[in-house]
């Protein structure tokens, strides 16, 4: 048993090697800033970043202490990677190399809880080895594949429970946590599992019930712990706040507005008409969340799959999870949540989704089998499983492809606007689009763009010490005059343009 799941993780892991082929650098915001803080820490300079990403809480400098909206851990492993072997990119995928690879070998073990043959066991691997959208991101620097393992682990081992020892509860806990330190989001995975505990018609006595629930509590606080009294110590509060502020907005671009204070009287001045349009407008973008995961090829046989495994508590646990995430992300975290977020977290029911495709594919094909009298039912299911599993993974390895192809497109933007300010013996600060990806190209210390007006923009540059303003395509609305007109504004110099992005100086 263990010689063959060493062999299937070096097989995946062989895979994800040559997936990593791909990407030659981490591509989008996210990735970036966890690469960034990695390297600070690699170098022995702390959790602190030299850009500013977003003005939720604008700190007093561009270089501040870090991770007070993203979450360490990802950055943790990467610095790992580095301190083993040396600081590259390619070092840098290493730890979401091998969490990937790691997710793909629990959906094979968890698919052996279901069947005995290999064959669907190898089908679930699979599934999530191809992962869907998900399959570029598997190769990046950023927190899917560990946040989907410590997920997924965590509502296994809590499937257990009550009946299971207490150590299922502390493991549980445990890795809730580690999921928190991974992602915000985390500590749903703990209210799940206290959901799961008292649920009714258990025989457990309420007194054990409460034993176990603190006993998760405890695992959670165990692997937080150490990361709230680092932000009490920094930020004087265990929780900085700077991603609950997201609750509030009534646009995603709210994000980028410098001074506007976020708040429950902010968000009610909008009006009900437009707060119940937002939350309907969220609910059917999120529903794109199921399709990104299955392609659309995958998706009747994952939901035959799900109403057959409801009755098990892994699989009650990762349904009820998802569901948990989706009411909260859309209802609570409108915006967001429709920009990455539940895609981010809900790749923890990927693994149950892949078995449950497995069960629900198998039992379509047997079904359809009955009504035709020269079928085998097994050579059935091999060959028409194989045209659907292959389907996807085709799919899913096409989608990456095509991600892959557009990755670098604003990396050697970023690197020709780097050049034209090393030519010029220019290092000051910059307003752009992507800080941390401008950092990781040039070097210099970025803030992000202020979707404010013209003026309001002078005076956050001005704060910042910030030299020179880059325009994209990708600009925010209210700096429309100074895209259309290069000379709408006196506080800004147009001195050039380089590719698309036009170069401002800030006026004193």
């Amino acid at each position: 048993m263990t010689r063959r799941y060493l062999l299937l993780f070096g097989v995946l892991l062989g895979l994800r090697l040559a997936g990593a082929r791909l990407v030659s650098q981490p591509g989008y915001m996210d990735a970036y800033y966890y690469y960034h803080v990695a390297r600070n820490l690699y170098l022995g300079r702390g959790f602190v970043e030299d850009v500013i990403w977003n003005w939720l809480n604008p700190p007093p400098a561009i270089t501040h202490p870090s991770n007070d909206y993203w979450m360490p851990l990802t950055s943790v492993l990467i610095a790992g990677a580095f301190w083993l072997l040396g600081e590259s990119f390619r070092a840098a995928q290493v730890p979401s190399l091998l969490t990937s690879a790691a997710l793909a070998l629990f959906a094979y073990h968890l698919a052996g809880r279901i069947f005995k043959a290999e064959r669907p066991r190898l089908w679930s691997a699979a599934i999530t080895a191809a992962g869907g959208s998900y399959f570029v991101y598997w190769h990046g620097t950023d927190n899917f594949a560990l946040f989907g393992l410590a997920g997924a682990l965590a509502l296994y081992l809590a499937g257990g429970l009550p009946a299971a020892s207490g150590w299922g509860a502390v493991g549980a806990g445990v890795l809730s946590g580690a999921g928190y330190l991974a992602r915000p989001d985390g500590p749903l995975l703990l209210a799940v599992v206290v959901g799961w505990i008292l649920r009714p018609g258990t025989e457990a006595n309420l007194r054990r019930r409460a034993g176990l629930i603190f006993l998760a509590m405890v695992g959670f606080c165990l692997a937080a712990g150490p990361w709230w009294a680092r932000n009490l110590a920094v930020f004087g509060t265990p929780l900085p706040g700077g991603g609950l502020k997201a609750a509030w907005l009534r646009e995603y671009n709210e994000v980028f507005s410098y001074g506007l204070g976020l708040g429950p009287v902010h968000y009610l001045d909008w009006g009900l008409g437009p707060v119940l349009s937002s939350k309907i407008s969220a609910t059917l973008r999120n529903l794109n969340f199921f399709l990104s995961l299955s392609l659309i090829l995958l998706l009747p046989f994952g939901l035959l799959g799900a109403w057959r495994l409801r009755r098990s508590p892994a699989f009650g646990l990762a349904w009820a999870y998802v569901l948990v995430l989706f009411v909260v992300l859309t209802l609570v975290f409108t915006f967001p949540s429709s920009r990455g977020t539940l895609f981010h977290s809900g790749v923890v029911g990927l693994p149950f989704f892949a078995v449950a495709v497995a069960v629900g594919l198998e039992a379509a094909i047997r079904w359809l089998a009955r009504y035709r009298a020269r079928w085998d039912p097994d050579r059935a299911v091999r060959n028409i499983g194989l045209i659907f599993i292959g389907g996807f993974i085709v799919a899913s390895v096409g989608l990456g492809v095509r991600a892959a192809g557009e990755w670098d497109e604003r990396f050697r933007a970023y690197e020709a606007v780097a050049a034209w300010f090393r030519e010029g013996g220019i290092s000051d600060p910059v307003m752009v689009v992507d800080p941390p990806g401008y950092y990781y190209v040039s070097g210099t210390p970025a803030v992000v763009v202020a979707n404010n007006d013209l003026e309001t923009t002078w005076q956050v540059c001005r704060r910042y010490g910030v030299r020179y303003l880059l325009v994209e395509p990708a600009f925010p609305e209210p700096w429309l005059p100074l895209w259309e007109d290069p000379k709408a504004s006196p506080r800004f110099a147009l001195v050039d343009q380089v590719g698309n992005i036009k170069i401002f100086r800030v006026v004193d």
